[in-house]
C-alpha cells in the first residue's frame, strides 16, 4: 500500500495509508539508526588508522631525528698530518660553496658508481660486491681506483658528488692530499690531490707537511728540498699559487687540473717566504679583514713555520718575517685566541721552546718579537725540550708528556701551567712554582726504610769502601776526608732500588765542597741524569730515579788533593716533586696511598703519625724570608686533624705551620713562630665531613690571605714573625713540633709551593678545574703505556683537548680525562677536532670519529651560531681624579671606549691601552680622564 495521502481519499485507504507509513517510518528510522551505528564505528575506525598513522610516522620519523654515532677508519697509509674542515665555522657560514658552479672542479667528470672503502686488490673490491664504475682506495698502494673490470681499475682523484663538502676531512701524506666527505656514513673520497707529478700543483715530488683550509682557501706545507714551499688553493677564485723564497709561482693549470703536469709561471710577484721549506701553516681572519675582491671574502692572515724562521702574509698581503740567527728552525705555529701568535722550535733533546707575541707588523728577530718564551727552566715552565705539538693558547707535548698553559699576558710570569702525564697529573701551578707533591694515581703503601748502611759514622765506616788513595777520618761521627793525587772519589756503596721508583738523597755538609754521583756501572759513576751533584756552601741533595736494582753511591770531593768534612748521608723512596725543581720528598716511616674517591685515578696520602711522614730538608728554593709565597693543595679530614705542613727549624723555632681546625673553630689555621713565640691566623672557614676541600694560603706584603674552594675568606692579618728562618725543613703530615706538636689525621693531595701568588681569578679556575678529579671514576692521565705526547687537538666548541701518543688518544676536558681510546690506526702522528668530531691519523692511515648528533638541537646550534658572540654591549664607569684604570669582567674584550660620549683612540701613543691578564680586558690611560663617565663598548670573548 502506497504511503501517499491525497485529496478525498477514502477512510479505510486513508487509515491503511498511515499504517504503512508508520511501517515505513520504523523501517527507516531503524535503517538510520543502523547507519549512524556504522557511521560511528567507521569513525572511531577512522580515527584508530589515523593514529595508527600518526604513530607509524612518528616511529619512522624519530630514528632518522637522531643520527648514530660514527667510528670509521676511512684512509689507509701513513698520514703526517689531518685537518676537520668545518664548513659552518667560516666566515660566511659555508656559503661560498653555493655559488661554486663556475669553477673547473665543480664541472669536473665524476665518478658514476659508488665508493666502496678500502681494498686491497681490484678482485678484492669486486668479491664484496663492486661493480663497474664503482670506486676504492687500494690499500697496497694508497691510489684511488675505478673498477674497470673484475681484475682491472683506473686510477681516479675525484669522487662522486660535485659540491664541496660540509664537513671535509683533509688528510695529508708525504706525496698525496686527500679531502673525503664526512656528510656521508661512509666517507666518500671527494678530491685526491698527487704529490709525486713533477710541475703539477703540489710541485711534486714533495714532502708535504702540513694542511690548513678556511673560507674556502686550502694551505698546503711542502719541505721538499728542491720543490719547497707554501701551496695555496682557493676553490672560490680558483687561484693556484705556490710561495717560496724567491716569491709566487703560479699554476697554470685549473683545479681540475691539479694533477697534471701543467707547470708554472715563475718568480711573480708576490709574498716571498723567509724560507721556502715549510714545516707548519696556520691561518686566521681577523675582526678587521678587508674583503678579497676576487671572492667576497675576507683576507687571510697566514703564518707559515719555516726551516729559515717565520712568515706572516698579513692582510694587505705584505710579509713580516720573523728570525733568530742560529736556531731559526721552526716546527709548530698558530694563532691563539687572543690574536697572540705561537711559535714552536724544538731542535735537540735539550734545547727547544715554544715563543708568544702579537701578529708583527715588519720583518724583526726572534727575541725582539716575542713578549713571552716557555721552556723547561722558565718562569712558568714547560714539560720537555723535545716539543711535538703545540695548541696555541692550550697546550703543548713533548716525550714528557703535556703541559696546559693559561698564560698571562700583561704579565707572563704570573702564568699558570699544568702538567699531564700517563702516571701523574700535577694541577695548575702558578708562576715561579718550587714544588708539586702528592700528585700520583698509584694506591700503594710507601715503606721509607733508610738505604744507606752507617749513614750517621757512628764510629767509623763500615759499610763504605774507600778509595784507595783517600785518607778518611771519623771523629764524634763527622767525617774528615782528603782525596788521593789521581782521584775526587772518597768512598761508595752500594744500595738497593726499585727500577722506576724515586729516591732521594741527602750530605750534610760541614766543610770543603762535596758531591754526590749515582750510577750503576761502579764507583764514581754518575750515569744516572740529574745526579752529578756538588755543593760548596750548604746541605746538598739529589733526586733520582732507578735503573737497576742495585745503584751505585759514590761521595765526592771537587777535585784530588781536596780537603773535606761531612756526616748524616741518607737515600730513601721518595715522593716525586712534578715542579720544574724536581726536589722530593723522602718517605719516612710509612705512607698510604688510596684513591680519592671510589673509581678515581688520583690518590690521596695518609696514615700519618709522629713516625709516618714526608720530609724535605733545607732547600733554598722554598726558603722565602720576607718574600712573598703562596701554599695550596686538596685536604680530607675529620674534627680536628692537625698537622698539616709545617716549615720550620726546630733550632731556632722559626717557620709556619699549616694546620686544620687545630682549635676546634672550624678554621684553616696558620701559626707562625720565632725563637718560641708563635702567633695564629684563622685563614678560612673548612669542611670537617671527611669531604675534600681545595686550600690556598698566601703571604702578600707582609699579610697572610686565605681561599677555601676558590673563595676567599678574611685576611688573616700581618705576619708579626716575617721572615722565615734559613734552614728550615718541610714535613708533611706531622711537625717538629717547634711552633706546633701533633700529627695530621687526615688526608692530603696535590701540594703546591709557589714564590707567586695566585690571583683570585686563577685561584676560582684551579678549585674549578681540580674539583672534578676528586669524583667518583674520576681519570686524569694520559691514558696507555707511553707518556710522549705525538700530537694534539683543541675543539673550541665542545673545550676539548685531544692527546695523541704512541698507544692512542686521550680527550680532556679542563684535568679530567673524559674519553680515550687505543689506536687502530698505529702510533699516533695527527689530530684534529671540530664541532665534537675528530680525526685521528697514524702510521697505519686515519680514524673519523663522530658523537651521536639529534638533528633538532644540531639545526638549532647552527641557528644560533655565533649569535650575541660580538653584540655590543656597553660598560660604564664612573671615573674619579686619579683613575686609570677600568676593567672589565670576565669573557668580555674591549672593542671601543668613550669618555663623556667621546670616542678615544687606541694605541701606546694615543689615549689608552688594552691590557689582558688571561682573564680581564683592562682600558689603562696614559694621562686620568678625571671625574667624567667612561663607557666601554665590549663584546663577548673568543672561548678558543
Amino acid at each position: 500500500m502506497s504511503n501517499r495521502f491525497y485529496y478525498g481519499m477514502p477512510g479505510t485507504q486513508a487509515f491503511q495509508a498511515m499504517n504503512a507509513l508508520d511501517d515505513d517510518v520504523q523501517v527507516k528510522s531503524a535503517a538510520a539508526t543502523t547507519a549512524a551505528q556504522a557511521a560511528a564505528s567507521s569513525a572511531a575506525q577512522a580515527g584508530s588508522a589515523r593514529d595508527a598513522a600518526l604513530a607509524a610516522w612518528l616511529a619512522s620519523t624519530a630514528p632518522n631525528e637522531q643520527l648514530a654515532a660514527l667510528s670509521k677508519q676511512f684512509h689507509s697509509d701513513t698520514v703526517v698530518d689531518v685537518f676537520l674542515y668545518d664548513t659552518s665555522g667560516d666566515s660566511d657560514g659555508g656559503a661560498w660553496r653555493k655559488r661554486c658552479k663556475h669553477t673547473s672542479w665543480e664541472n669536473e667528470a665524476l665518478q658514476s658508481g659508488k665508493w666502496l672503502g678500502q681494498f686491497a686488490s681490484v678482485p678484492a673490491a669486486v668479491a664484496f660486491g663492486g661493480r663497474t664504475f664503482d670506486y676504492f682506495q687500494n690499500t697496497t698502494d694508497g691510489l684511488f681506483y675505478q673498477i674497470q673490470s673484475d681484475t682491472a681499475g683506473q686510477r681516479v682523484s675525484r669522487g662522486n658528488t660535485r659540491e664541496f663538502p660540509a664537513v671535509g676531512l683533509i688528510v695529508v701524506e708525504a706525496q698525496r692530499l686527500v679531502i673525503y666527505d664526512a656528510t656521508h656514513p661512509e666517507l666518500p673520497m671527494w678530491m685526491a690531490f698527487s704529490g709525486d707529478v713533477g710541475a703539477a700543483l703540489l710541485y711534486g715530488p714533495a714532502t708535504l707537511t702540513s694542511a690548513a683550509m678556511r673560507d674556502g682557501l686550502l694551505l698546503v706545507g711542502n719541505a721538499n728540498d728542491t720543490f719547497a714551499g707554501l701551496v695555496a688553493v682557493n676553490f672560490v677564485s680558483e687561484g693556484c699559487n705556490v710561495f717560496r723564497a724567491n716569491g709566487r709561482n703560479q699554476f697554470k693549470g685549473t683545479i681540475a687540473q691539479r694533477n697534471n703536469s701543467a707547470d708554472f709561471l715563475y718568480g711573480l710577484n708576490g709574498p716571498a717566504l723567509v724560507n721556502h721549506k715549510v714545516n707548519d701553516v696556520a691561518m686566521t681572519v681577523l675582526a678587521d679583514a678587508p674583503i678579497d675582491p676576487s671572492t667576497g671574502m675576507p683576507t687571510a692572515t697566514v703564518a707559515i713555520a719555516t726551516q729559515g724562521g717565520v712568515s706572516v702574509i698579513r692582510q694587505d698581503g705584505t710579509v713580516a718575517n720573523i728570525t733568530n740567527g742560529s736556531n731559526d728552525s721552526v716546527d709548530k705555529i698558530g694563532f691563539g685566541s687572543d690574536d697572540t701568535m705561537w711559535v714552536g722550535q724544538s731542535n735537540n733533546a735539550t734545547w727547544g721552546s715554544v715563543s708568544v707575541g702579537s701578529i708583527p707588523p715588519t720583518s724583526t728577530s726572534l727575541n725582539s718579537w716575542r713578549t713571552k718564551q716557555y721552556y723547561p727552566t722558565a718562569t712558568p715552565a714547560t714539560l720537555g725540550y723535545l716539543l711535538n705539538a703545540l695548541v696555541p693558547s692550550r697546550a703543548s707535548g713533548s716525550g714528557d708528556g703535556v703541559t696546559l698553559y693559561r698564560d698571562n699576558p700583561c704579565s707572563p710570569a704570573k702564568g699558570m701551567v699544568a702538567y699531564i702525564a700517563n702516571t701523574y697529573t700535577s694541577g695548575w701551578q702558578v708562576g715561579d712554582s718550587r714544588g708539586a707533591w702528592l700528585a700520583d694515581t698509584v694506591s700503594e703503601t710507601l715503606i721509607g726504610a733508610e738505604l744507606v748502611t752507617n749513614g750517621n759514622f757512628d764510629s767509623d765506616i763500615t759499610g763504605w769502601t774507600k778509595e784507595a788513595t783517600a785518607v778518611v777520618n771519623v771523629v764524634s761521627g763527622q767525617v774528615n776526608a782528603t782525596t788521593g793525587a789521581s782521584s775526587n772519589l772518597i768512598f761508595f756503596q752500594t744500595i738497593p732500588t726499585v727500577i722506576g721508583k724515586r729516591y732521594t738523597v741527602t750530605v750534610k755538609r760541614l766543610s770543603g765542597t762535596v758531591g754526590v754521583y749515582i750510577g750503576e756501572s761502579g764507583p764514581g759513576s754518575a750515569e744516572i741524569s740529574g745526579t752529578n751533584v756538588f755543593s760548596s756552601n750548604s746541605n746538598l741533595s739529589c733526586v733520582f730515579t732507578a735503573t737497576s736494582a742495585i745503584t751505585v753511591l759514590s761521595i765526592m770531593a771537587a777535585s784530588s788533593n781536596s780537603a773535606v768534612s761531612f756526616d748524616a748521608i741518607s737515600a730513601k723512596l721518595a715522593d716525586p716533586d712534578r715542579s720544574v725543581k724536581g726536589v722530593a720528598l723522602a718517605i719516612n716511616g710509612s705512607i698510604t696511598k688510596a684513591a680519592v674517591a671510589p673509581g678515581a685515578q688520583l690518590v690521596g696520602y695518609s696514615g700519618f703519625s709522629t713516625a709516618n711522614y714526608l720530609e724535605q730538608s733545607y732547600n733554598s728554593a722554598i726558603d722565602f724570608g720576607s718574600s712573598d709565597f703562596s701554599i695550596m693543595g686538596w685536604a680530607s679530614h675529620s674534627n680536628s686533624a692537625q698537622m698539616l705542613l709545617a716549615l720550620e727549624n726546630a733550632t731556632s723555632g722559626n717557620g709556619l705551620i699549616l694546620t686544620p681546625n687545630a682549635s676546634g673553630t672550624g678554621l684553616l689555621e696558620l701559626y707562625t713562630g720565632r725563637g718560641g713565640s708563635n702567633k695564629r691566623y684563622g685563614v678560612g672557614a673548612i669542611p670537617t665531613d671527611g669531604s675534600w676541600y681545595f686550600f690556598c694560603v698566601y703571604r702578600k706584603s707582609g699579610t697572610w690571605y686565605g681561599y677555601v674552594n676558590g673563595g676567599a675568606q678574611v685576611s688573616g692579618g700581618v705576619d708579626t714573625y716575617m721572615p722565615l728562618a734559613t734552614g728550615n725543613v718541610l714535613r708533611v703530615g706531622n711537625s717538629q713540633g717547634t711552633i706546633l706538636g701533633n700529627s695530621y689525621s687526615g688526608k692530603a693531595a696535590m701540594l703546591r709551593i709557589a714564590a707567586a701568588l695566585p690571583s683570585d681569578d686563577q685561584i676560582a679556575q684551579i678549585y674549578r678545574d681540580e674539583l672534578p678529579l676528586f669524583q667518583p671514576g674520576a681519570q686524569c692521565t694520559v691514558d696507555g703505556t707511553s707518556t710522549a705526547c705525538t700530537a694534539l687537538a683543541y675543539d673550541r666548541t665542545i673545550d676539548t683537548l685531544h692527546v695523541g701518543t704512541s698507544w692512542g688518544r686521550s680527550s680532556f676536558h679542563g684535568l679530567q680525562r673524559v674519553d680515550s681510546a687505543a689506536t687502530p690506526v698505529g702510533a699516533v702522528t695527527a689530530l684534529s677536532a671540530a664541532s665534537g668530531a675528530h680525526i685521528t691519523g697514524g702510521i697505519g692511515g686515519a680514524r673519523y670519529q663522530q658523537p651521536a648528533l639529534v638533528l633538532r638541537d644540531e639545526l638549532r646550534r647552527n641557528d644560533v651560531r655565533g649569535l650575541g658572540a660580538r653584540d655590543v654591549v656597553p660598560f660604564d664607569f664612573d671615573s674619579t681624579a686619579g683613575t686609570t684604570d677600568f676593567t672589565l669582567p670576565p669573557g668580555w674584550s674591549v672593542r671601543d671606549v668613550l669618555v663623556a660620549g667621546v670616542v678615544k683612540r687606541v694605541g701606546a701613543t694615543k689615549d689608552y691601552v688594552v691590557s689582558f691578564d688571561g682573564y680581564r680586558d683592562t682600558v689603562r690611560f696614559a694621562v686620568s680622564p678625571g671625574a667624567a663617565w667612561v663607557q666601554v663598548m665590549a663584546s663577548r670573548s673568543d672561548p678558543g
